[in-house]
């Protein structure tokens, strides 16, 4: 296949031609967008719209330690499991979970919280 042609250099067939691949191609993008967006459930979060970082969300999903599921390159987590682990856990976005101070460490390694492994 050769260079691009220049548009001033194209016959009118050829702008014609190539006026209508763009529009179909627009097209197409168009109903993948409406389609993928009446997919994704309203009650859902994706990584690009959870309350936490987006790298966090994908871990948690990986994990199994929150059910997902994949619709093209998104991730789908129910907002109200999300939301419980977050709460849970004492997260949101680009937060940390509270810090234990010592005499909570103390109290959850004498009870055996941690599974009581020493190391």
């Amino acid at each position: 296949m050769g260079a691009a042609r220049k548009e001033d250099e194209l016959t009118p067939a050829e702008l014609e031609a190539r006026g209508c691949r763009l529009i179909v191609e627009g097209q197409r993008l168009l109903v993948k967008a409406q389609v993928k967006l009446s997919l994704a459930p309203l009650d859902s979060y994706t990584q690009d719209t959870a309350p936490i970082k987006r790298r966090k969300y994908l871990a948690i999903t990986r994990a199994g330690m929150v059910p997902s599921t994949k619709l093209g390159k998104d991730v789908l987590v129910k907002r109200g499991d999300l939301d419980k682990y977050i709460q849970k856990h004492g997260l949101a976005r680009g937060a940390r979970p509270p810090e234990e101070d010592a005499d909570d460490i103390i109290d959850r390694l004498m009870s055996g919280e941690d599974g009581g492994e020493r190391r």
